[in-house]
């Protein structure tokens, strides 16, 4: 991924015949509502939901099989809030307030240190939602191996490969720019010798780097989530809408499963899209600049990182209504647990076995 100029409000010459004044305000007000005001709201927006979500799973006492995978995910897109948040929102404040130099060095700073960050946590979020589908899908379509493939020591091994995997992956992209300071106090990028070379252009940062980050994992999302979609409208066929309890939780699950993975599609598809607008605009960073072709386009494939890390937490209220019960415990203190009779005691005691099994199910179904 690189940042080419998306937030530069300066006009480029005798564009369209427009006068300087009339753009550069209409530019300056587009990236207040874009970066500033939509970018924060989403930045702060999605670092509170996904720690009530992360506080709230992190007190159940039972989870489902794809709930771990899920709380790692939701561990990432905090990442991403907090690397590319400050990118969307504070350069256009710098901008606005005349620190041209600042907002120099911070895009440079950017594209150098914070740029190959992100792009590690965006993989591992990429190849999360990869596996929270799968865990999906060999708990549904083949039950007997759930316990092996989605248990939580699996879930933590394959969130640990991941990580390692993404790091690994970019490691030529860390070491691809050093920074340097000028006389007069702005920073400069100097591109390693490794990165001007053709060859690792096209096959890394063209056909590997794009066939990991999307084009593998939205085949197979599209495979599985598709699979799910089919499996689900079958289940409520045979089942006539007459559902337990613990089926409508699993049925929650799946749904929730496959929202999360269309959401993904569609943010992570902003990125690929610009790479191809690279190609028939040419200079790209001219017609970023205000007043150009691209300018409108530019901001959104940043912001759709942004939406795709923030939503989760209101993907849960809507298809988990056990969560949603669950927020409203955390936020109102209302216990989860409610007192017990005598009565209620002497009857669990006499049905021991039964009961607790009883129990885990109604735990589990809760949890949705």
């Amino acid at each position: 991924m690189e940042f080419t100029g998306e937030m530069s409000t300066l006009p480029p010459p005798d564009i369209r015949g427009m006068t300087k004044p009339v753009v550069t305000t209409a530019c300056a007000w587009y990236h207040i509502g874009i970066r500033v005001i939509v970018g924060g709201f989403l930045v702060i927006f999605g670092l509170l939901g996904n720690s009530l979500t992360l506080a709230i799973v992190s007190r159940m006492r039972s989870k489902p099989s794809s709930m771990h995978m899920l709380f790692y995910l939701v561990i990432a897109d905090c990442f991403i809030l907090g690397i590319f948040g400050p990118m969307a929102v504070v350069r256009p404040v710098l901008d606005l307030s005349g620190l041209a130099s600042a907002s120099h060095n911070l895009h440079i700073i950017g594209i150098a240190c914070l740029s190959p960050v992100g792009n590690v946590v965006n993989l591992v979020i990429i190849l999360l939602t990869v596996a929270v589908t799968w865990q999906r899908y060999i708990s549904v379509h083949n039950p007997h191996k759930a316990k092996i493939y989605t248990s939580a020591y699996a879930s933590k091994i394959i969130a640990l490969s991941c990580m390692v995997f993404s790091l690994l992956f970019h490691l030529p992209n860390i070491c691809e720019f050093q920074l340097r300071l000028t006389q007069d106090g702005q920073l400069q990028m100097i591109k390693a010798e490794f990165a001007k070379s053709r060859i690792y252009y096209i096959v890394y940062n063209l056909v590997l780097y794009y066939l990991i980050t999307y084009i593998l994992p939205v085949i197979a999302l599209v495979m599985m989530a598709g699979a799910l979609v089919k499996n689900l409208c079958d289940h409520k066929k045979m089942t006539s809408g007459q559902n337990s309890a613990s089926n409508k939780a699993r049925e929650d699950l799946t749904i929730l499963v496959i929202v999360v993975a269309v959401i993904f599609i569609i943010c992570q598809s902003f990125n690929p899209t610009r790479k191809i607008l690279m190609h028939f605009f040419e200079p790209y960073p001219m017609h970023l600049q205000c007043g150009g072709s691209l300018f409108y386009f530019g901001p959104l494939y940043l912001i759709s990182y942004l939406v795709n890390s923030a939503c989760n937490f209101l993907v849960f209220l809507c298809c988990a209504k056990g969560f949603k019960k669950k927020v409203r415990n955390f936020l109102f203190g209302q216990s989860r647990v409610g007192p017990q009779s005598s009565v209620a005691s002497t009857s669990e005691s006499n049905n021991a076995p039964l009961s607790h099994k009883a129990s885990n199910i109604k735990i589990k179904c809760e949890i949705l």
